[in-house]
């Protein structure tokens, strides 16, 4: 039986996901949190928080992670197939669990590494910890969907709140399965809790499965008014995506992603957010209610 995991470090702390993570860290009275930041970052955290300033040299990443239970990596961008060198510095510190930085859409489905050229690098560190197992390391990856209320407030799902309108792809009925912030740091918390049950393994957590037209649906009766609403398609969506890229314009990224989740592909969309659902249970994830979920965005 694995032993408790009660000391954790976390990368990426200051970027838009690895905050969210952090802030479930601070607020587990289970957890004890540190941060890990390069010496030239000028990301700031709590005070209670103790924060690893350094180098990121692999003599430097051992001493960090001496005596830490696990490595949470909230890493992105160009620091994806970085992880590696954090990979190797944890084995040769003694760290028993790694966290890759996953935390968003399924990384192990086909046709999101086919869309989102970055997923490619992300299940490269994914084969990478495969290999490292038998030196000692465990590790967790969680994938979540894209995040339900954080999307919502970013436009990330295609719902402008303060215009109130909406994008809507396709027919606006393809499921895709979607997690709350809160859902995404419980599940964090509660593969810690479960180190036994979530080791060496690839979960699947989501909040809900809704359609795009279900969420449009939630917000109209939220705001009491109707929504305008323009029209899409994937493939425009994904040849925008594809030509931004190819222009060495990194928003590229955004429509690639969001055709990920919600884009119309054959072979995709229940049987797909169904896989991403299954976890739940496994880690005790309390169920929600996205009419609610929506009315608290709402008034935020």
């Amino acid at each position: 039986m694995a032993s408790a995991i009660k000391k954790v470090i976390l990368i990426g702390a200051g970027g838009n996901v690895g905050q969210l993570l952090l802030q479930a860290l601070i607020d587990s009275s289970a957890i004890e949190v540190s941060v890990l930041s390069r010496l030239s970052s000028t990301s700031t955290f709590p005070e209670s928080v103790r924060v690893h300033k350094i180098e990121y040299s692999e003599a430097a990443l051992v001493k960090a992670f001496h005596g830490q239970d696990a490595v949470i990596s909230a890493a992105g961008g160009s620091a994806i197939l970085e992880q590696k060198t954090f990979i190797d510095a944890a084995i040769k510190a003694g760290v028993k669990r790694f966290f890759p930085s996953e935390f968003s859409v399924n990384t192990l489905d086909p046709g999101a590494r086919d869309l989102v050229p970055i997923f490619q690098q992300k299940k490269e560190i994914l084969d990478y910890l495969h290999a490292k197992e038998e030196g000692g390391l465990t590790w967790t990856g969680i994938a979540v969907g894209l995040l339900f209320d954080w999307g919502l407030k970013a436009g990330i799902l295609q719902f402008d709140l303060t215009a109130q309108s909406a994008v809507v792809w396709d027919s606006g009925n393809t499921p895709f399965a979607t997690t709350t912030v809160d859902t995404m740091g419980c599940a964090l918390i509660s593969a810690l809790q479960r180190p036994s049950e979530t080791a060496n393994k690839y979960l699947h957590v989501t909040s809900f499965v809704p359609t795009q037209h279900v969420v449009l649906a939630a917000l109209e009766k939220a705001t009491a008014k109707t929504w305008d609403v323009k029209k899409t398609t994937t493939d425009v969506q994904v040849k925008t995506g594809r030509d931004l890229l190819q222009k060495g314009d990194f928003n590229g990224l955004f429509p690639l992603l969001q055709a990920s989740s919600f884009g119309h592909f054959e072979g995709r969309g229940t049987k797909f957010a169904e896989e991403e659902s299954a976890d739940n249970q496994l880690l005790d994830l309390p169920a929600e209610d996205l009419d609610t979920v929506v009315r608290a965005v709402v008034k935020t």
